[in-house]
């Protein structure tokens, strides 16, 4: 993948090849900084099953604020892109969040990143939590 894209960071270029998903799974561990400076993280999810997938994303932070609840539903055979930065705030760096559904689906990270004068930007899939 080759790509120039105008984030929330401003403009990055780069190049970045990974395997996708190769499995479905329920349950994800989405462990990292999605809310830094100069850092613009999405998680796409998709459903490629004919149910409604219903998600609960859990966010976790370094300090000692409780941990931000929210729900999602995603359509049949479709496609969700999640915006974690808007989520959980600039202002608290996010240790972790889980991710679970009802249904199982796929989960990747792209991460665009534009600190220092350099810009990269990269995708890789969620890890699965074992059950």
């Amino acid at each position: 993948m080759y790509f120039s894209a105008s984030t929330p960071v401003g403009v990055v270029t780069g190049g970045n090849t990974v395997v996708g998903a190769t499995s479905m799974g329920q349950s994800y561990n989405l462990g990292l900084d999605p809310t830094a400076q100069g850092q613009q993280v999405y998680w796409t999810v998709g459903n490629p099953s004919d149910q409604i997938a219903n998600l609960t994303i859990v966010y976790r932070y370094h300090v000692d604020n409780p941990p931000l609840v929210i729900h999602y539903t995603v359509p049949a055979k479709s496609r969700l892109t999640i915006d974690p930065r808007q989520e959980a705030g600039e202002r608290l760096a996010v240790a972790a969040a889980t991710l679970e559904s009802t249904v199982p689906i796929a989960v990747e990270r792209t991460l665009w990143s534009s600190t220092q004068g350099r810009s990269a930007g990269w995708a890789l899939p969620a890890l699965e939590e074992a059950l």
